[in-house]
């Protein structure tokens, strides 16, 4: 399966796809996570080719080779954690194919937070698949890696405290709108570093295993997002994407 998702995506590549697959895995050992952010990368930069040949006639642009990714049989995709037309949807909420697909918080979770907090302006740190290693309880944390995040969430003196081995108490409002206090930790990985939310993860995990699971081998897809309160204090609600 990963022989031919390989395949599909450098048919979608300009060329440099072989440095693009290096770098991804001097980012991360973990293979789901490989593909995940080697997806993005060369989606990306064949939708940035397309929009320079608009000019051209619909039959030349090589959307059915964009297509080609959701096609691996279902039994054998696990690793992408949502059917064949949520891919697609994730694909062009990370390329920017549509305006329209930009995540938004749900309005449910906006209004707890506001009934708990006043209004909040909540950011979107990261979307992405749970990982095997996010449900695995003996590793504990989840994960945020530095390649999938999509907007500034710390202020200055945490990043600080973070680059000296330090960590942050946050706050997380888990999908079941339960409130949790966990740790958040900056580990270095080869050339790069993830964020991790540790600490009583686990707890967060187990209350929300039946809506962490699509099914028996398929993992949600979750968004991340932060706030502040107090007004410094960090703050996270995970939100499970229907």
């Amino acid at each position: 399966m990963a022989a031919r998702l390989q395949k599909s995506l450098r048919d979608l590549d300009d060329g440099s796809f072989d440095a693009i697959l290096k770098r991804v895995e001097q980012v991360t050992e973990n293979k789901e996570e490989q593909m995940e952010e080697l997806t993005k990368i060369v989606v990306k930069n064949f939708v940035n080719k397309v929009r320079m040949r608009r000019s051209r006639s619909p039959g030349e642009l090589g959307v059915g080779v964009l297509l080609n990714i959701a096609n691996v049989p279902r039994k054998k995709r696990s690793w992408m954690g949502v059917s064949k037309r949520q891919k697609v949807r994730n694909i062009n909420n990370t390329t920017g194919l549509n305006s329209s697909d930009i995540p938004t918080p749900p309005e449910e979770l906006v209004e707890h937070i506001k009934n708990m907090y006043g209004p909040q302006q909540l950011v979107l740190v990261i979307e992405k698949n749970l990982a095997h290693s996010d449900l695995n309880s003996h590793q504990g944390r989840f994960s945020i890696p530095r390649l999938q995040v999509r907007a500034k969430f710390l202020e200055p003196d945490e990043k600080h405290k973070l680059k000296k081995s330090q960590s942050i108490d946050v706050t997380i409002i888990d999908p079941s709108f339960e409130e949790t206090t966990l740790t958040l930790k900056r580990w270095r990985m080869n050339k790069t570093f993830s964020y991790m939310l540790c600490g009583k993860w686990n707890e967060v995990k187990g209350r929300n295993a039946e809506a962490f699971k699509v099914n028996a081998k398929t993992h949600a897809v979750v968004q991340l997002w932060s706030f502040r309160r107090n007004p410094s204090r960090l703050c996270f609600a995970l939100n499970v994407v229907a």
